[in-house]
């Protein structure tokens, strides 16, 4: 989850920002936030035999987002934080895609094709680009996002890496990206991003019901339920213990369907800005499940999840 560190050395922002050794020196004195080189990481072998001391490194990130904000270098800072055309042209949905670290989703859009992982593991976004690259990106995908583990402004968080400079992720807004589609964006909850679900969805799809994955200790539980040395009260116990796994994982997913909104509004969100959406206007753009879920298993009756809970569980 969150942003991964990246690191360049002078060589690498000369670059990227397309000056020389002059050239950088210059930034340096014209521009007063222009990103200061930080410390490098810690190498415990640093100095020892050959291995020369580390030079001086630059925050990928900071550096990325410094080259979107400032004209000079805007085309070649992070993509999805540079101005937006005015008159976007809307993009289209280009189908799913498996990747290493997950089901994904392309989006045509007038900047390029947009790779949404459906992920909010550390790196993906940075793994996933770099995988493109190394393979001479077939599918032309210009930029690949993945999720946060967050909310943001306009919807659920997402960390971006370019395909022009894998290694370094950054920010970026849900709705920005909605507006480049042209339309609301799919969103599924943690326990419910598997392929064979995304792989389905589609513009325009209704609804899908889908059972919630049953875990290591559901599955371990049944399996006791199954064994016939055990008496009834044992069945009955161990059944009540599993379901109320079951249970307790359903009702989170649809609590997740609730406070994440299906779709998010496909609007500009600028960067800078301060102001939070109220809490009705979160509920406004949470528009009712995306999965209708499934319920496996009978309901139980009051008493016995009462004595089930009042059980010491594995």
């Amino acid at each position: 989850m969150g942003v991964s560190d990246s690191y360049l050395s002078k060589t690498e922002v000369q670059e990227m920002l397309g000056v020389n050794s002059f050239g950088l020196w210059r930034l340096v004195r014209k521009y007063d936030d222009f990103p200061q080189p930080t410390e490098p990481p810690h190498d415990p072998f640093a100095g020892l035999g050959n291995k020369k001391e580390p030079e001086e490194v630059w925050d990928g990130t900071q550096l990325y987002r410094w080259a979107a904000d400032t004209p000079e270098f805007t085309h070649r800072g992070a993509i999805l934080l540079r101005p937006l055309p005015e008159d976007l042209t809307p993009g289209r949905w280009d189908g799913y895609k498996d990747t290493a670290r997950g089901p994904a989703l392309d989006w045509h859009t007038a900047i390029g094709t947009i790779r949404i992982v459906h992920n909010d593991d550390r790196k993906v976004a940075t793994d996933v680009a770099t995988a493109l690259t190394e393979a001479g990106n077939p599918d032309g995908v210009r930029i690949v996002c993945a999720l946060y583990g967050d909310m943001s402004f306009t919807g659920p968080a997402l960390v971006a890496a370019d395909t022009a400079h894998p290694r370094i992720e950054y920010e970026v807004e849900w709705g920005n990206v909605a507006a480049l589609a042209g339309q609301a964006l799919p969103w599924w909850p943690e326990l419910l991003r598997v392929p064979e679900l995304i792989r389905e969805w589609k513009p325009g799809t209704p609804a899908a019901v889908a059972q919630v994955p049953s875990n290591k200790n559901e599955k371990i539980l049944r399996r006791i339920a199954g064994n016939d040395h055990f008496d009834v009260t044992s069945h009955l116990a161990v059944t009540d213990m599993a379901n109320d796994i079951r249970n307790n994982r359903t009702n989170s997913v649809g609590h997740d369907n609730e406070i994440f909104p299906r779709h998010a509004e496909p609007r500009r969100h600028r960067r800078g800005a301060r102001h939070h959406p109220p809490p009705s206007a979160v509920r406004r753009r949470s528009r009712g499940p995306q999965i209708r879920l499934a319920q496996t298993g009978p309901e139980q009756p009051p008493g016995r999840r009462r004595r089930a809970r009042g059980r010491r569980r594995p």
